[in-house]
């Protein structure tokens, strides 16, 4: 009967990370354009990289990835650096590098756990980490937290198998992919040096180890320490994205509710059945990797439930560590236990698709087909899903063929606006794009507020005289807007 239940299980594990990889390839191929403006940027700066490598080669390449981006560190830039050397890259391409690390990251995962557990926990375990929407977002769009799992995964298995040179290379990659990896990788290692004081030669390992991960890391950050931790510090503040009173009871509530879809539902259920039973004994194996592990994951997520701002992105990475404690827990299931806890992971396979985040995107390419310059300038205002310079540009230079200066003229975060510098911008630009002031967005505030001037500008514009009458622009697909489109007369 055991072993049919562990057949079975297998089985399971392998139906829900199927149903993950195909749900995060739908989600994907639903956004065809880049998800919010950060993905925008990060694909921006490639292209950026793959024109400093057709001006100057490798060289310029490299120095590309040191000082063109001084507040984010470059592994995102650095992994896809060879595809960016060889051709121009889709987005679909950056996706399916980004996918492809995180799936070669759960491969270590999976190593890592075989290490205490059997074969079928040790499926399951990382079959169900895979599954969370959080893991699962932050692995299928191209952004900075695919090479931070790998990291995160290279780092556990090092740590659990014994290799320094894993965690030489995990230390290094950590901190050249997110800041965010100082509270993942710093505590593991903590735990894991605390695991072994009594093998003097294990610290020693360990501890070598790491100084030279950071010291091959210090090729970027001896260079910009100042401003990546400064850009750290904004992203965990961002007044734009920033909880309401974040150390309230609310605050508290909301950011509960968001780490608890962010793991899933059914995936918290079976974590609590899993933890709701007598403990076993574990081997010192099985308690070091348990430790290591919880000491990878409840740090950030801990400093993101005391932030201001609580994006699951900036965490749910950590939540691969969970992998190694499921793991052991699964072992020493009972399994009527184990059973149920493979059905939940079932449920949330089968429901993935649906936890995934629906954005708005808008095809900026339609309007090459009103300004037809290769390189014009557009100014802009009002606030908007997918109206941002970074998705505008991407629009214009995916295709290598040009590139557009976009201009917002004014936010709401920035005070009172400045009319005479906002319409000097207007007269230098061949277009300007309003929202109209008619419109209603059921956003945040911040949004809202953005378009307070709309009607002015608009008003200001048609007093110039030198814009032809406005003609309609629809932006967006889950909010659509017609916003005011004004081509200069040239």
């Amino acid at each position: 009967m055991t072993r049919g239940i562990d057949r079975a299980i297998c089985a399971a594990s392998l139906v829900v990370a199927l149903l993950a990889l195909f749900a995060a390839v739908r989600w994907t191929r639903e956004h065809p354009w880049p998800m919010w403006f950060d993905e925008a940027n990060y694909v921006i700066q490639v292209f950026d990289d793959r024109q400093a490598f057709l001006r100057g080669g490798p060289i310029a390449l490299l120095k590309s990835l040191v000082f063109a981006d001084s507040v984010r560190p470059p592994a995102y830039r650095a992994l896809a650096a060879p595809i960016a050397a060889a051709t121009l890259p889709s987005l679909t391409l950056l996706r399916m590098l980004a996918l492809g690390v995180t799936m070669a990251a759960l491969v270590l995962l999976w190593r890592a756990c075989r290490a205490v557990a059997s074969l079928p926990s040790s499926l399951l375990a990382t079959a169900m980490v895979f599954a969370t929407p959080g893991v699962l977002a932050s692995g299928a769009w191209y952004g900075t937290e695919y090479p931070l799992m790998f990291a995160i995964a290279w780092l556990l298995h090092a740590i659990v198998r014994r290799s320094p040179v894993g965690v030489a290379g995990a230390m290094a990659l950590g901190l050249l992919a997110k800041t965010t990896f100082v509270f993942i990788g710093a505590p593991a290692m903590l735990l894991a040096l605390i695991a072994g004081r009594h093998d003097p030669k294990e610290i020693r390992r360990l501890l070598i180890a790491s100084a030279c991960g950071v010291i091959v890391a210090l090729s970027w950050w001896g260079w910009h320490v100042a401003s990546g931790l400064e850009f750290a510090q904004y992203g965990r503040t961002y007044q734009r994205a920033a909880i309401a009173a974040p150390l309230s009871f609310p605050a508290f509530g909301t950011k509960l509710r968001i780490l608890i879809l962010g793991i899933g539902i059914p995936f918290v259920v079976a974590i609590a059945l899993l933890l709701l039973r007598r403990a076993e004994a574990m081997s010192s194996e099985a308690r070091r990797a348990v430790l290591v592990a919880t000491a990878a994951v409840v740090p950030l997520v801990l400093v993101a439930m005391l932030s201001p701002v609580f994006v699951l992105r900036h965490f749910a990475p950590a939540l691969l560590a969970l992998a190694l404690p499921l793991a052991v827990m699964l072992d020493r299931a009972r399994p009527a236990i184990r059973v149920a806890v493979a059905t939940l992971a079932l449920i949330q396979g089968a429901t993935i698709g649906a936890s995934l985040p629906q954005v708005d995107h808008t095809d900026w390419t339609r309007l090459r087909d009103v300004i037809p310059e290769p390189s014009p300038r557009i100014a802009f205002l009002g606030g908007w899903p997918s109206l941002s310079q970074p998705e505008i540009r991407y629009d214009f230079m995916r295709d290598g063929k040009g590139d557009v200066a976009a201009t917002w003229l004014w936010r709401s975060d920035e005070g009172e606006i400045d009319w005479a510098t906002a319409m000097r911008e207007v007269m230098r630009s061949d277009a300007v794009l309003v929202i109209p002031p008619a419109a209603l967005l059921t956003r945040t505030d911040y949004e809202r507020q953005d378009n307070l001037h709309n009607a002015e500008l608009i008003s200001r514009v048609r007093a110039t005289g030198a814009f032809e009458e406005a003609v309609p622009f629809r932006i967006g697909t889950l909010e659509p807007v017609d916003a005011l489109l004004f081509k200069h007369l040239r």
